[in-house]
């Protein structure tokens, strides 16, 4: 595989999932959600227009760095600890709290936004 495909491979599975600033309180506390698991990444996804049915998701390229593995909740997180760029969530099979993997950088130069899905969901209805 070339580095073009490796590095789109790279990016397709790199989905940004919120900010914090959802007001909804952030399982390792402000920071940029991120997940390579576009099932868990639907989950989080906000229709903020009503009676619309259409979703937008954002592929990213994701720089993580030196990652942290963290397995518990830390609520109050505004960075990583000292050495390190992002925060790698353990996968309750890890011995974690979350179900699928998440990566969380705390600033918004770590994350690059490179394309848009736009989809809707079978099924759903608008409010």
């Amino acid at each position: 595989m070339n580095h073009v495909a490796a590095e789109l491979l790279y990016v397709i599975f790199n989905f940004i999932i919120i900010a914090s600033s959802s007001g909804r309180p952030r399982i390792f506390g402000s920071g940029i959600y991120t997940t390579p698991t576009s099932s868990n990444a639907d989950t989080n996804v906000r229709n903020h227009h009503l009676r619309s049915r259409i979703h937008v998701m954002l592929l990213c390229h994701v720089f993580t760095g030196r990652s942290e593995k963290v397995y518990r909740e830390d609520y109050n997180r505004m960075a990583p600890s000292d050495g390190h760029d992002s925060v790698e969530a353990a996968t309750r099979r890890e011995g974690g709290v979350v179900n699928y993997p998440l990566t969380v950088v705390y600033r918004e130069s770590h994350i690059i936004p490179v394309g848009l899905i736009t989809y809707t969901r079978e099924g759903w209805q608008p409010r």
